[in-house]
């Protein structure tokens, strides 16, 4: 490997710097990473032995761990961002510090934010964003949970009023949440339906985790990967909550029952959070292949078999694998894949910047969201496909080793493939994008 490094005709450091958007960001990325390197908890080595429950249980253990790290060191926010991307193992935290924490940034009003946020930032409180159901995912609007305003006590009262309207696979509400932020059909007083908003539901006691009255969850079971997350299901039964847990930065609803709307129909608000998580992805699909790469680059320049009889004249001398034109193929395409999807990343989310800011006129608003929506549902599918197939290949370019767990190539796979359905399942990603194009055009 050495030598291998010493042929390049460029000097990886500056590569690096390159990536890492400079060498200040360079060294604080690494001074983190030596920091987790020291912890024994984070070594992947532990999880190969381990069934579903005991998966969940190393996930507690890195979660607790990871805490104190981010008390011990006084870690911001994009501190822990770097963190989780370094570890890129799953944890039952990762939905409460990502979507659960966002939602409640772009939907709450202030003063719900001084309420929730500090519990949320600090883990007092632990939550889920619970969208999906049995039935509806891709489509939102066909959700069927319901919250029901109730007048005579300024309550909202919750109900899965059929099988299909379960909740299924919000990751952290299996064991983890003691809180959800449920999606659900606002039921005026009237009986008229006012559409889908979200509601902080409490699910389980701050005392001592058990479930309350009127709720039904659990953890769904094993998945072909990322099994320290504890996806689950919910149920609700006539589960109560103030009106004030309603989310109501951009829409209020009052307290004789009227649905008002706050400023602006500024829809950026309506899909900030699931174009947020689709730009991640986009963004995260680099780390994938970058590791694969990594360990098929390296199996490639170590192993060797055959030779190049017609240009050896030692005909017995066997050449490393990658010297293999077809080797090639199989491992650089992928590494150019993946700084072309690192590059695409960081595009997305300077997109995603710029439709967040403040102070945009409404067309602005509506321009660069029609804009960031439509790159978002091509990409997304598009990078975590050729992710997907790509990491297959590398997988077996590393022959019979690529197919044990500790060649790290079946777990990344496997951990990985979710994201061709999650966020918004990629055949129906692709036609939304298809139907953007068909609009501008």
């Amino acid at each position: 490997l050495a030598r291998e490094r010493s042929l390049a005709s460029f000097t990886a450091r500056q590569l690096t710097h390159l990536l890492d958007g400079g060498q200040e960001h360079t060294e604080h990325i690494e001074s983190i990473r030596r920091l987790l390197d020291r912890e024994a908890v984070f070594d992947r080595i532990h999880s190969y032995h381990l069934n579903h429950e005991d998966m969940y249980l190393r996930g507690l253990q890195m979660m607790e761990r990871f805490r104190a790290l981010c008390v011990k060191h006084q870690w911001s926010s994009k501190d822990t961002a770097v963190a989780y991307r370094e570890i890129y193992e799953g944890m039952p935290t990762i939905l409460n510090d990502d979507l659960f924490v966002k939602t409640i940034k772009e939907q709450a009003t202030d003063e719900q934010q001084a309420r929730w946020l500090p519990l949320a930032t600090n883990w007092a409180i632990l939550g889920c964003y619970a969208q999906t159901e049995m039935a509806h995912g891709s489509n939102v609007r066909g959700i069927e949970t319901t919250a029901t305003f109730l007048p005579e006590s300024d309550e909202l009262e919750l109900n899965s009023p059929t099988l299909t309207s379960v909740k299924w696979w919000p990751g952290a509400l299996g064991k983890t949440a003691n809180v959800a932020l449920v999606m659900a059909q606002l039921v005026l007083a009237d009986g008229s339906r006012a559409g889908v908003f979200p509601f902080m539901v409490q699910i389980r006691s701050f005392a001592d985790h058990k479930l309350l009255p009127g709720v039904e969850t659990g953890d769904i079971g094993p998945k072909i990967g990322f099994n320290a997350i504890d996806n689950g299901y919910l149920s609700l039964k006539n589960v109560r909550i103030p009106r004030s847990n309603m989310l109501m930065r951009h829409v209020e609803l009052t307290r004789d029952g009227q649905l008002k709307r706050r400023g602006q129909n500024d829809q950026r608000h309506v899909y900030g959070t699931l174009l947020y998580a689709r730009v991640n992805i986009v963004a995260d699909a680099m780390m994938a292949l970058a590791q694969g790469t990594t360990i098929a680059t390296r199996y490639s320049l170590v192993r060797r078999q055959f030779s190049h009889a017609e240009s050896n004249s030692n005909a017995a001398t066997e050449v490393v694998v990658l010297d293999h034109q077809s080797q090639q193929h199989r491992v650089l395409v992928p590494i150019c894949e993946a700084y072309a999807f690192h590059f695409t990343g960081q595009r997305m989310h300077e997109l995603y910047r710029r439709l967040t800011s403040p102070g945009l006129s409404a067309d602005t608003a509506a321009a660069l969201l029609a804009k960031a929506h439509a790159s978002a549902s091509a990409l997304k599918p598009y990078v975590t496909d050729v992710a997907s197939h790509s990491l297959e290949t590398l997988r077996r370019a590393c022959g019979g080793h690529g197919y044990s767990r500790f060649s790290g190539l079946p777990d990344l796979f496997t951990f990985y493939v979710q994201f061709n359905t999650v966020e918004g399942e990629n055949h129906i990603m692709a036609q939304q994008a298809a139907r953007a194009l068909l609009k501008r055009y």
